[in-house]
């Protein structure tokens, strides 16, 4: 073999190197691209789920705030499960939580809820909340399919 020989294979062997590495940096490029497109749209669902779910939750809040702030200070538990449906009973009170309300256990060991900011004085003294006209609004486990409830709302 020849120096012209031997320069020339290593020359090829050069050039055929390189030109594999370019190949096999594009390839990895767009693999690298491609993944980063399904990781950017995964992350954009994962963002609109979330948004969702957040839509849903404050929507629920805002349910549950207009529903106990309708004229009275406590709704029992079953009215509220009666208007709210959907959800298991810890799933509600959990929510019911979120909201601000806060559990008493009052009449006859039925669980009623109301706005702890609307129903401080209450933890503080309730019979003199009782004297004073606060109501407590309660619907009898023989009510919950009735059309109407005990305040005059319809169900729609």
């Amino acid at each position: 073999m020849t120096w012209d020989q031997l320069v020339s294979g290593a020359l090829g062997a050069i050039v055929a190197s390189i030109i594999s590495s370019l190949i096999a940096l594009n390839v990895a490029r767009k693999s690298s691209d491609d993944a980063e497109i399904r990781l950017r749209a995964e992350l954009q669902q994962a963002e609109v789920r979330l948004r969702q779910e957040f839509a849903m939750e404050s929507s629920l809040e805002v349910a549950v705030r207009s529903l106990m702030t309708k004229g009275f200070a406590l709704r029992s538990f079953s009215l509220i499960r009666h208007h709210l449906r959907g959800f298991d009973d810890d799933e509600l009170r959990k929510t019911l939580i979120r909201s601000g309300c806060i559990c008493f256990k009052v009449i006859r060991g039925m669980e009623y809820w109301g706005i702890l900011s609307e129903n401080e004085a209450l933890l503080k003294d309730r019979k003199s909340m009782e004297r004073n006209g606060v109501r407590f609004f309660d619907l009898d486990d023989t009510d919950e399919d009735a059309d109407t409830d005990e305040d005059g709302a319809t169900e729609h």
